[in-house]
């Protein structure tokens, strides 16, 4: 042992590097360039790219929140759509019920968080809901809607005589014009 210490200790250092560059490859030496002044046209260059930037980034992020809002809303329709199916319901109120249940119930807001994730948990959870809602919820009569719509429509159109003439806009025009056909005047 004593030998390899002197055999060490007698090698220069220049020997020691030789060996190791042998056994591991030459060392790569990087070469340091000295850094360079800006200039005052390269800092407003700089500065106006990474205004740019700064726009460019926001705009991206707003049309990314809008895109996330507009699939949000269509998942909400989607939802209710599926829901009303079987329920026949005012969509306002199924939507109103799945709100609802969201902030009653935190499972299945954790299941409409992850809907992309496991779309399938997704619709269980909302024929679920819809297996619950049936029976607890007014349903829309289809017939009655329709008389209602005829109704609305008849009272919001001016009255008109068998002739096709307008009898007026307003209940006294109404009643003046009536007035004034029977009396033939």
């Amino acid at each position: 042992m004593t030998e390899q210490v002197n055999e060490t200790s007698e090698k220069s250092l220049d020997e020691i590097i030789a060996e190791y560059q042998a056994t591991t490859g030459p060392e790569k030496t990087v070469e340091t360039k000295p850094e360079q002044e800006i200039t005052p046209e390269q800092a407003n260059v700089t500065a106006d790219l990474t205004r740019q930037l700064k726009e460019t980034t926001e705009r991206l992020n707003k049309l990314e929140q809008w895109t996330q809002g507009s699939q949000v809303e269509a998942d909400i329709k989607k939802a209710v759509s599926r829901v009303n199916k079987e329920l026949q319901a005012d969509p306002e109120y199924v939507e109103f019920q799945l709100e609802k249940t969201a902030k009653e119930k935190p499972g299945f807001k954790v299941i409409w968080e992850n809907r992309k994730t496991n779309p399938k948990a997704w619709d269980n959870a909302l024929d679920a809901l819809a297996h619950e809602l049936d029976g607890k919820i007014p349903r829309i009569d289809t017939e009655l809607k329709e008389t209602q719509k005829a109704v609305k429509s008849t009272q919001q159109a001016p009255s008109k005589s068998d002739d096709g003439e307008s009898l007026g806009d307003t209940p006294e025009e109404r009643q003046r014009n009536w007035q004034r056909m029977i009396m033939g005047s």
